[in-house]
This record gives C-alpha cells, structure tokens and sequence, in this order.
C-alpha cells in the first residue's frame, strides 16, 4: 500500500511538472467522491438520474455465489457478459482484483450514456464503462464507481453501400456495430447473412468497440489487417456530455485517437462502422500436439517449427498460435483462409517428413498434425477430413446461415485458441462432455436461443451450457 501511495505521489508530480499544475490542486483532481465522504449524491439526486435514463438505473447486485447453479454458470462467458457485477477475467498476475460497482447505468441509447457522464462530472464521481466482454486490465470495473454498462446497445445493421458523414468518398460494404456487440453478432450478420467478411477476433464474446479501440489483430490481420484498419466512423459521447460523430471527415484526429488508443480513454464509443471484405473461399483448422522424447530432440523440433513458420505460415493465409511448453511439448493451434484441403496439406508437408524421418525422437506420428474434424471459425463442416494429416475446412459460403423468423440461433462451442464452431455436438476427444485440459476448454453442444434474429444478450435457461452426451454414453 505505500509503494502504491508513493507510486501515485510520482505520477502526480511528474503529471503536474509537465502541465505546470500545482501538485495540490493535480492531487485534488485525482480525488473521486465516494459513499460516505462529502459530495456523495443523495437519493434524490440517484433518482434524478433514473428519471433521466427512464428507468435504467439501479445499483449493482451480484449473483448467489453460494447457489451451484449459479457457480456452474460462472465458466459460461455468455452468463458473465450478462452480470454487471462481474467480468470474464480477474487480473493479470494479481495485478487487480474484480470489484463491482456501486451503481449502474444500463444505457440503451447514446442520450443513456450521456446523462451518466454529465451525472458523473457534477458530483466528482468514479466513472467506468462495461460493454459486451472482457477487460483484461480491469479497466471495467471499480468499487464504488458509477458503471456505464453498454450490453444492451447491440443492434447491427449491414450496408450494402456506406459514406461517413461530411465525407465524399464513394460507399463501400460495411457493417454498423452498437456498443454492446460481441464479435459473434456481426459475424453471424456479416457472414451468415450477407455473405462477406468482416476483421475481428477468434473469440466471439470479445466486445466489437474495445477491439477496434485497442487496434485489435486478429487470427486473419496478416490478410485483412487490424480492426481497426477497417473503422470508417464511430459515435462517441465525449467527458463533456457531448454525442460526436467522427471518421476522416469530421474531427479527425479523434478518430484516429479511437484506432488503438484504448478503450475508454477519449469518451464512450456507443456504436463502430467498420468495412467488410469480400468473403475467402474457405476457412479451415489444424491442430496438433508434438511432444519430444528428449530436450535435445525438443531443441530441433522448435527450431525447425521456427524455420517452417517463416517460409510457409508467414503470409496472409495464416493465423492463431503454436505454444512450445516446458514439457517438451509443441501444441500448434492455426487457423487458415482462403486454402483447399489439399493446398493446406501440401504446406505442412515439409514439417510432416522431417517428423516421419525421426520418429523415434518425438511422440503422436500415428497421426501426424491429428485433430477431429472441425470446421474453421465460422461454418458448418463441409469436408471429409483424412486421418494423414487431418486438417479441417468448411465452406466460407455455408458459415453462420442467419435463422429464418422465429428460428433457433445455435451457439458455438470453443475450440483450442477460443475458436467457435457451429458443428452440431463435438469432436470424439470431447465427446464425454468433459473439460479437456490441455486446452482449458468445454464441449458445448448447440444450444437454441429464444429469438427470430440474433442471440439475446439477456440471461436466459435456454443459453446455458450443455453437455454433449450422458457421461458414459457409448459414441
């Protein structure tokens, strides 16, 4: 607690020294108001900001932790996303610990997050904004804090034909996200409805602005680049209670700030528009587990790997992870676009024969680059995979159909690298529906969501996570 304290002195000084501030009036600034001290609101004025946002105000309960049903839905990130108490992470190293808000504006329009923000600057209050998903730096969260929680301002609209406001440019493909979007609405609106791609992350409960706003690359940026390459204009409320519109047109060296200067830290952005690209042929999976049977067998493996990336991975085609871990073991996890079966085994061959000229020195050659057959990050399984090498790929065209009215929304269950996948139950190393550890992952089967469009973002029985079969239940 003195390091912090100190710490924060340094900050403050070194922030007054650089704006010419007196270090009291920098320290006055620093000071929020909370429960108990002078200046707190009163429950008239609490009430004043319920009128304001009709209604949408209450303070921040959080769920029965004690109930089973409750703790069972904790590893759901669907159910955390709809708590907003809670958040999907809980610190970094124990760098910060998750704690709720004392009250919560849960805003629908942009004028909702307005009347939070000009709330919060005449009473001196903490302000923290929640959208749709995670907050690995805690940034979300904090005790007695007013929390702008944007979940439900995730409408999205696809433009056939899209200008920015002020600007003369000829209209492009684009799809509008609101604020409380997951990356899985737009690409079910994207690619299952309109037939292009849109640049986001492999894990579909990540919020859609606080990628863009921290430049956001993802499993297929070395094709399409980052999230935030594709931004064409965002609507953002400003510390001054102000709803902005801004793109390259209209003050733009905000929205440059908005490309990756991080979420939160020029206003609260309720909703993105971001240009969609023509749709790849494919999309397709390959996993596999290496393990060597010595450390200097393991030396060559990595080093090889190391090779082969940078003359066959490094390129537009593909994307995720390889993780070379203390055990000896090398566990690739790639994703690919815009490549056949065929042409996807061909670039793996070279890394395949120098496996098959020392078997003996490394573990699992009975099917090399093995996985069950799954399709890519977004569609439905269209290919009969081969068990030498199996790597899975589905037809960009079939991913994500968009329901008729009054049809269910099938939910993905998470691959390795947090990669969902439509295919109806799970793979048969999955199949006794328990958490696998290697990967830290559950086996889902598609789960119905009440809706004639997309996934509610309301809590709701029929979302929670099932098992795929009985355990114990012959395949």
């Amino acid at each position: 607690m003195r390091r912090r304290r100190f710490l924060a002195a340094g900050l403050s000084l070194a922030g007054a020294t650089v704006l010419h501030v007196p270090p009291a009036r920098t320290a006055a600034a620093l000071t929020r108001v909370r429960p108990g001290m002078p200046g707190w609101p009163t429950e008239a004025e609490w009430e004043g900001l319920k009128e304001a946002v009709d209604g949408r105000w209450s303070p921040v309960a959080l769920p029965d932790f004690k109930d089973p049903a409750v703790r069972k839905l904790l590893s759901d990130p669907f159910y955390i996303g709809d708590q907003p108490g809670l958040t999907q992470n809980s610190g970094w190293l124990d760098a910060w610990r998750s704690s709720p808000s004392a009250y919560v504006v849960a805003a629908e329009t942009a004028a909702d997050v307005a009347a939070a923000i000009r709330f919060a600057r005449a009473h001196n209050l903490r302000l923290v904004v929640k959208g749709g998903s995670h907050s690995f730096l805690g940034t979300s969260n904090a005790p007695d804090s007013l929390l702008v929680w944007t979940r439900r301002m995730n409408a999205v609209t696809v433009h056939d034909g899209f200008t920015p406001q002020g600007s003369e440019a000829a209209p492009v493909p684009a799809v509008s996200a609101g604020a409380g979007c997951i990356w899985l609405h737009l690409y079910q609106a994207v690619i299952g409805g309109a037939g292009r791609y849109v640049q986001g992350g492999g894990c579909t409960t990540v919020g859609v602005p606080g990628l863009v706003q921290g430049g956001g690359f993802g499993s297929y940026s070395k094709a399409y680049g980052t999230a935030a390459a594709s931004l064409l204009e965002a609507e953002i409320v400003t510390a001054d209670g102000e709803t902005r519109i801004v793109n390259k047109a209209r003050e733009p060296d905000l929205f440059w700030a908005l490309k990756g200067g991080g979420g939160g830290t020029f206003g609260v952005v309720t909703r993105v528009t971001l240009a969609t690209h023509e749709l790849p042929r494919t999309f397709g999976a390959l996993h596999a587990d290496l393990r060597a049977r010595s450390d200097e067998a393991y030396r060559r493996l990595l080093a090889r790997f190391i090779d082969f990336y940078a003359t066959s991975l490094w390129n537009p085609h593909w994307g995720e992870r390889a993780t070379a871990r203390p055990d000896n073991l090398l566990q690739i996890q790639m994703v690919f676009q815009d490549l056949t079966q065929d042409e996807a085994r061909a670039v793996w061959q070279p890394l395949i024969d120098f496996l098959g000229a020392n078997s003996g020195d490394y573990e699992g050659l009975d099917t090399p680059l093995s996985a069950p057959c799954q399709p890519g990050i977004y569609g439905t399984p269209s290919c009969a995979v081969t068990p030498r090498p199996p790597v899975s790929c589905s037809t960009a065209g079939r991913a994500l159909r968009r329901p008729t009215s009054g049809g269910p929304v099938t939910r993905p269950w998470w691959g390795p690298s947090g990669t969902p996948s439509l295919r109806p139950g799970c793979p048969p190393r999955c199949s006794s529906g328990r958490i696998r550890p290697r990967w830290s992952t559950r086996c889902l089967r598609p789960v119905a969501i009440a809706g004639s469009s997309w996934p509610s973002t309301r809590a709701s029985p029929a979302r929670r996570p099932q098992r795929s079969r009985p355990r114990g239940t012959p395949r």
